[in-house]
């Protein structure tokens, strides 16, 4: 029987192995999933993910104007000397474990040494991440499209130095 898990950080409420079910059997009834095929299929009170969802309109549409703006904080750049400097100019930080994303200047994180570790755990971890999803897709690239493998492999040689450098 497959087991599901969230990805570490991940805030869902519900059990990763009931997701992953429905999920599952959304994605084997419709050959995809859409954002709004898991909403409307957990509407009724007694499907697997309505518990994962706010249903109270009001809280939802600033939960969602919330996510709007986690967006826009994540997203922004500076413009130096006529290019675009891609580095963050703002980072999540955990000041609260009790509060969601808190963004703080990236210049400032880097200044406080726990901020700093904080910071580059974080970074490790979605290099790690894109690790997994890279070996992931290499693999099937191997057994399904062995000519795009070549690809999938630079790119995961390229996290690998990645992950090297923040040793």
């Amino acid at each position: 029987m497959k087991e599901f898990a969230w990805r570490p950080g991940a805030r869902v409420s519900i059990d990763p192995n009931v997701a992953g079910k429905e999920l599952e059997r959304i994605h084997e009834r419709d050959g995809t999933i859409r954002p709004q095929v898991v909403v409307d299929e957990s509407q009724p009170k007694k499907a697997p993910l309505h518990p994962a969802f706010e249903w109270d309109d009001k809280l939802a549409a600033n939960a969602h104007r919330c996510e709007q703006a986690r967006l826009i904080v994540r997203s922004i750049r500076v413009i130096e000397d006529d290019e675009v400097d891609e580095a963050p100019l703002y980072v999540s930080v955990r000041v609260d474990p009790e509060e969601s994303a808190t963004y703080m200047a990236t210049a400032v994180a880097v200044q406080n040494v726990d901020l700093f570790e904080q910071v580059l755990a974080d970074t490790r971890a979605a290099i790690a991440a894109l690790q997994a999803r890279l070996a992931r897709l290499e693999a099937l690239c191997d057994e399904q499209r062995p000519g795009r493998a070549r690809r999938v492999r630079r790119a995961a040689k390229a996290a690998a130095l990645a992950a090297a450098a923040l040793q």
